[in-house]
């Protein structure tokens, strides 16, 4: 795991200097389209010197962003080491329509990363709009309801704020053709068959396909959980013991913008049709005992009641 390697002061500097770049560079770009054609030579040069200037910001903090031992995979047991950034929502990272992460290598059998966050103070004042999800933790039923495909429910700090992760696995990742948005933004990568990169979205209601009674899909053994602060990673299934069951918060979107926290207000109908979804029922297929013979030591399973499956 890679912790920032920067200080808080170097990290407010960069990002002061990114958005008054970024500012410069916006007023210029209108200018030239206003007449691409006479567009003055100093004004193109001065735009070539902020393309410059941000491109180095961003390798600056791609190259400190923290990797953090985010979740575990139920199918191979392999920890999801995860690049985010973890200091605060001003990062670019967060921001939701230009998003700035790295490409990494996951755990495999890896789908999607979704996510939630419940606002601590104080909030950070953006430039961009940061779009972190409800406020408490969810899941996709269509994901899991499809075979060999479950999830991991965990959490981590972003700041003064609890984050919550939802990372998906698939036995059969191939199969599972329409995933879930990356927290924070509103597209997910793939690489394919050929080893290409390519995006796509899971569409414009995809805030109606979610489940925030999670109970029923950890009995059904499709969720898991990680205890808060468990540098072990342990996956977990007693839904007892789960500190993520009496959550309080609203289950709407939040868009964060310069310090203000407004929050998604759908149409009746859309309302209609969430409560409509969140009584489907759950899938009785679990995690096959295969499966959790990668995660569950032998002696332990053989107690027969024990529900904490370490790696």
């Amino acid at each position: 795991m890679r912790q920032l390697a920067m200080t808080t002061s170097e990290r407010a500097e960069l990002l002061a200097r990114h958005a008054i770049a970024h500012a410069r560079q916006v007023d210029l770009l209108a200018m030239v389209d206003r007449d691409p054609e006479q567009a003055p030579p100093e004004v193109l040069q001065e735009l070539r010197h902020w393309g410059e200037e941000i491109g180095g910001l961003w390798e600056r903090y791609l190259a400190v962003m923290p990797i953090v031992a985010l979740s575990r995979s139920p199918l191979s047991g392999d920890l999801l080491e995860y690049a985010i950034d973890t200091v605060g929502l001003d990062g670019l990272s967060w921001n939701s329509s230009q998003p700035l992460r790295p490409f990494q290598p996951l755990a495999a059998g890896f789908i999607g990363l979704a996510g939630a966050l419940r606002l601590g103070s104080p909030l950070e004042k953006t430039p961009f709009e940061v779009r972190p999800g409800p406020e408490v933790p969810y899941v996709v039923p269509r994901l899991l309801a499809l075979p060999g495909v479950c999830a991991v429910l965990s959490q981590v700090q972003i700041g003064p704020h609890a984050g919550y992760a939802i990372a998906y696995f698939a036995e059969h990742p191939e199969q599972v053709p329409n995933r879930v948005n990356t927290w924070g933004t509103d597209f997910y990568e793939v690489v394919d068959s050929q080893g290409v990169l390519t995006w796509s979205c899971d569409g414009d209601i995809a805030a109606l396909d979610r489940d925030f009674d999670l109970k029923p899909w950890m009995e059904a053994g499709k969720l898991l959980w990680i205890q808060p602060s468990d540098t072990s990673m342990t996956l977990r299934s007693d839904t007892r013991a789960c500190p993520f069951l009496a959550l309080a918060g609203s289950r709407m979107d939040s868009t964060l913008f310069e310090g203000i926290r407004t929050e998604d207000e759908p149409f009746v109908f859309v309302q209609e049709l969430m409560e409509t979804a969140l009584g489907q029922p759950v899938p009785a297929d679990s995690v096959p005992d295969e499966l959790w013979s990668l995660v569950m030591p032998t002696d332990t399973r053989a107690g027969g009641d024990n529900n904490e499956h370490s790696i």
